[in-house]
């Protein structure tokens, strides 16, 4: 039997608002096109929102989260960008905490912002720091070198 502990965990927003958003969003891309096929004036104005509103929307539909035993990953169109949990500077979770937004953040400067508001729970960001927590306690008890071991390097 496999080890779950192990396996990635996949999480597509799934909230009442991020639905609403991405149906609204592919729902007006249909009806510029529409109006766009229908030729009203300015056309390449509709044709130009037409586009830019289903790009958007199909964006949103594509959107995943997962959290993996190793990484973090964000997938859109099938491109993935990827956060090595070792790298993930944990105490900048809550850093934009006050616009409701969670935050995956290296030290190279990239960073994910996830809206709460996009999962109907809090499952896909406990992942994210159960996994960063078993990252840096893995840490500490394979290779970490603590106060004492570092005291005596320049002596």
């Amino acid at each position: 039997m496999p080890d779950r502990s192990r396996s990635a965990i996949l999480f597509r927003p799934d909230s009442r608002s991020y639905k609403a958003v991405r149906d609204a969003t592919l729902t007006l891309g249909v009806v510029t096109g529409t109006l766009a096929c229908v030729g009203y004036q300015p056309l390449i104005l509709w044709i130009g929102a037409a586009l830019l509103l289903l790009v958007v929307g199909v964006a949103l539909v594509s959107a995943k989260l997962v959290v993996g035993p190793d990484r973090v990953s964000f997938e859109m169109f099938g491109i993935s960008f990827i956060f090595p949990a070792a790298e993930i500077e944990r105490d900048r979770f809550d850093e934009l905490a006050f616009m409701n937004f969670f935050q995956v953040s290296m030290p190279d400067g990239r960073f994910l912002l996830i809206p709460h508001a996009a999962f109907s729970d809090t499952v896909p960001f406990d992942a994210i720091v159960a996994l960063t927590e078993g990252q840096e306690a893995g840490r500490e008890k394979d290779g970490g070198i603590d106060e004492a071991q570092m005291s005596g390097v320049n002596r």
